[in-house]
């Protein structure tokens, strides 16, 4: 039964997971808000680019010092706008239709030489994602091996027993 359980929640996860669900009609406006703040503090590659040339708060271009390190549609952090992108191609880091002031953070003018930070997460749909599978994975764990107090608790009743077995059959 445990086995059919989690199969189940498992497939349910993942399928939510991999369809194109939106999170903003679903959350209030403060858990929006709370999401979007939290998801610009989880940067996956400080200074990955570094800006050559001053960035106006409408620029839809940036010229960097190099794309290496910056994938096509990946959101980045300057300062502390996100910025959703399109293409990093040579020296020019394209931003994405609407994609100043992205997780709802401001657009600003930004100098040159300014840090740029690939973010983890590219959209609210993708921390979305991330947070459902993490929970599937959590239930998944519970299901499995149950929480940690149990299993502790069932360890240290296992070796009493174990105890009072050795003493009876040395008697």
């Amino acid at each position: 039964m445990k086995k059919l359980l989690f199969s189940l929640i498992l497939f349910a996860g993942l399928a939510v997971a991999q369809s194109g669900f939106s999170l903003s009609g679903t959350l209030s406006a403060d858990a929006v808000t709370n999401l979007n703040a939290w998801a610009t503090t989880q940067v996956q590659m400080a200074g990955a680019a570094t800006a050559t040339a001053a960035i106006g708060a409408g620029d839809t271009t940036i010229t960097v010092a190099n794309c290496t390190n910056v994938a096509a549609g990946v959101t980045v952090l300057i300062d502390a706008e996100a910025v959703s992108t399109s293409t990093c191609s040579g020296n020019t880091l394209t931003v994405a239709a609407s994609g100043r002031g992205y997780f709802a953070t401001a657009a600003a003018a930004h100098l040159s030489g300014v840090q740029i930070a690939v973010l983890k997460y590219a959209s609210l749909t993708a921390v979305g994602k991330a947070v459902l599978l993490q929970a599937v994975q959590n239930i998944a764990h519970q299901m499995m091996l149950g929480n940690y107090a149990t299993y502790k608790a069932q360890a240290a009743t296992t070796q009493t027993n174990q105890a009072a077995s050795d003493a009876v059959l040395v008697q």
